[in-house]
């Protein structure tokens, strides 16, 4: 893992940044841009995460670089910082994709986030690119994700997952994660046909 570096995504990264994560959670984008086509939901997202890096004084966003290329991608949040889908955010999916089809996307990229804990980083998602897999990008990211927490004097590191992605949990599981709880609801599985999410905690010794 020695080649692999974790650093802030910039602005000429988030074609490479949103390639890995569309490419990581298709079918979540596929449910959130229904009907919309791809150059113009791809559009849509660039302009978001652009806005994000441009805007934010803690974006949150991630890549980890190997061989000089990006290998993954991370996006994380804690208590002090704005949501992803703040009114801000939600006028940039507007004016691309217009009213309606942004609140389906808004709903669907912002359903799964849990009620952040206090003194907790929020790891939103995670992706690697598939010929990069296994071979330490994920395990990286998550100890740089540590490292942050750590200079935040954070208590602990929390994330969602599919309940029935069970390659994640075992991944999780390992690094230390624990489960703590599951989230349900009915618009979850009208929207996404997904039953409900695992939230699992990492606690972080003082």
């Amino acid at each position: 893992m020695n080649n692999i570096r974790i650093r802030e995504c910039k602005l000429e990264d988030t074609p490479d940044f949103l390639k890995i994560m569309v490419e990581s959670f298709q079918d979540k984008f596929e449910i959130a841009f229904k009907r919309v086509p791809s150059i113009k939901a791809l559009k849509a997202m660039k302009s978001l995460f652009d806005s994000i890096i441009k805007l934010m004084d803690f974006p949150g966003l991630y890549v980890a670089k190997m061989n000089k290329s990006i290998a993954g991608a991370m996006q994380i949040k804690h208590n002090n910082m704005e949501g992803l889908l703040d009114d801000k955010a939600f006028k940039i999916l507007s004016n691309i994709l217009g009213f309606k089809k942004a609140i389906r996307a808004s709903l669907i990229l912002s359903i799964v986030e849990s009620n952040l804990k206090e003194n907790s980083l929020l790891i939103d998602s995670i992706a690697v690119a598939e010929k990069f897999r296994r071979v330490g990008v994920g395990k990286k990211i998550l100890t740089h994700a540590l490292n942050i927490s750590n200079e935040l004097n954070l208590r602990s590191m929390q994330l969602m997952v599919v309940s029935k992605n069970f390659g994640a949990q075992k991944f999780y599981s390992e690094f230390g994660f624990k489960k703590i709880g599951e989230k349900r609801s009915f618009l979850l599985k009208k929207l996404t046909k997904i039953n409900s999410y695992y939230i699992m905690n990492y606690n972080i010794k003082a």
